[in-house]
């Protein structure tokens, strides 16, 4: 039977909290086998998990725990642990690496736009609308220096809501473009829309978000008891064409993130989850976003002169493991807060592989890494770990796998504490007298192999303690 032993080891810093250390990592590969050098240690024959172009290693030495991160073996982004203390890696190719899984523009401090509308780039209002009533709609985008507090940027966007002929025209801010159609301001003729058949007003997706999140401030001009809120959503679609409000249900659609229910707020930090499970049956890719914030909830309504201040809009994307099992490793427990154990064990050798560790992150399309190392003889390292899709986000957890050394036991050691005496002669005279049993002997106590225990096994037992032959 094998014995396994668990102990613990909390790791100083979580792996989101850094202060870190200069190092330097050298990859280089052959085929898929790939050899990592920390400073003066050299790991071989790791393997990679590959998420498009990026190459994710999972490491785990006695020296050093890390996952890397490459778009090419010159091109690297290392988290972990290196001698105790946290060491980060990074190169400035890889750094802009991480930005094309963003919103551009998503702080609001470039507004330059090409069309020379006074629109923020790649954000647009009614001055860049379609529809043939898009030049009655009196609802407003503009700049603002009214920005969030902690910012280092100096604008935000501000829309603010109109009226034509009496009729309440929302603000409102996309990524796609609007479109304003119908006299009725609830019909769905009026719009946000995307499509990749109009990159002007086009905003791709790399990977899928876990969550939008924003700094928002909103005001009403006039309270409005009944309609009291302003909405923000993002759509994660395949890149055809999509619209907000929709006019039918679209397939196409991966993932919602919505809150009609924004109430009057100084600045605050909205963050949106996105549901993938409602639209699962869909299958779609995540390959575009559409983002619309209005100053209501409801076409039409709030009051001439409501205004939604918009700064810091980013899309999050999870990295963290919420659970590891493994199977045929008795003692292993996952506890979220311990990065490091260190089991040992007694007994035949284990075989363990990849295959029996399953990692489930939060992330809906975070990258899940495992590497088990063979040390021989029954013994292992094992890193599991993820990383956030776009990158920038990992957690790593070690396991150390010892198997103890098997414990040879001397003859006539019939009680197995390691020393031949009186105590293995009192053991063998109550077996003989029924006053113990073989289940209380840790070696076979018939001695001469008679296949009995009895006076003959005691005389050769005292014989061994008296001349140790």
């Amino acid at each position: 039977m094998k014995k396994f032993f668990l102990l613990l080891a909390v790791m100083v810093c979580s792996m989101s909290i850094m202060t870190y250390a200069e190092t330097t990592v050298t990859v280089t590969s052959t085929g898929d086998n790939y050899t990592v050098i920390v400073d003066d240690v050299t790991l071989s024959g790791l393997t990679a998990v590959k998420q498009g172009d990026v190459n994710v290693i999972a490491v785990n030495d006695s020296n050093v725990q890390m996952i890397l991160r490459f778009t090419d073996v010159n091109t690297l982004v290392a988290d972990g642990i290196l001698n105790g203390a946290d060491f980060h890696y990074a190169t400035a190719a890889a750094e802009t690496f991480a930005s094309q899984f963003q919103l551009p523009n998503g702080d609001f401090e470039a507004w330059d736009a090409p069309t020379a509308s006074g629109e923020p780039n790649f954000w647009h209002g009614f001055k860049s609308a379609t529809g043939g009533l898009a030049g009655w709609a009196k609802g407003t985008l503009g700049s603002s220096e009214d920005v969030r507090p902690g910012t280092t940027g100096t604008h935000s966007a501000v829309i603010k809501s109109g009226s034509t002929f009496g009729i309440i025209n929302n603000g409102t801010m996309t990524n796609g473009r609007l479109n304003a159609s119908n006299m009725s301001a609830d019909s769905p003729d009026n719009h946000s829309e995307m499509s990749s058949d109009v990159p002007n007003f086009y905003m791709a997706l790399h990977a899928a978000p876990d969550a939008i999140t924003t700094w928002l401030k909103f005001s009403q001009k006039t309270a409005n008891d009944d309609y009291p809120y302003s909405t923000l959503s993002a759509i994660a679609f395949d890149g055809t064409y999509y619209q907000d409000p929709e006019d039918h249900e679209y397939t196409n659609v991966a993932a919602k993130a919505k809150n009609n229910e924004i109430a009057v707020c100084d600045w605050s930090q909205l963050t949106i989850p996105f549901d993938y499970d409602t639209y699962a049956s869909n299958n779609a890719a995540t390959n575009a976003i559409l983002i619309t914030v209005s100053t209501n909830a409801t076409p039409g309504q709030g009051s001439n002169g409501d205004q939604v201040w918009i700064d810091d809009m980013a899309l999050i994307y999870n990295g963290n493991v919420t659970n590891i099992t493994a199977t045929g490793l008795d003692g292993f427990t996952f506890d979220a807060a311990t990065h490091d154990y260190i089991i040992s064990y007694e007994g035949d050798p284990v075989t363990l592989t990849t295959d029996n560790f399953a990692v489930i992150a939060d992330g809906h399309a975070a990258i899940v890494v495992k590497n088990v190392t063979d040390l021989g003889d029954g013994s292992y390292r094992i890193a599991l770990g993820a990383v956030s899709a776009d990158m920038v986000n990992s957690s790593l957890y070690t396991i150390t796998v010892n198997r103890q050394p098997d414990v040879v036991f001397e003859v006539g050691d019939i009680n197995g504490d390691e020393t031949v005496d009186v105590s293995d002669v009192n053991l063998m005279i109550n077996l003989i007298l029924n006053k113990k049993t073989l289940a209380d002997c840790v070696t076979n106590p018939d001695l001469n192999g008679s296949g009995d225990v009895d006076v003959s096994d005691v005389n050769m037992l005292i014989n061994i303690i008296l001349h140790k032959n």
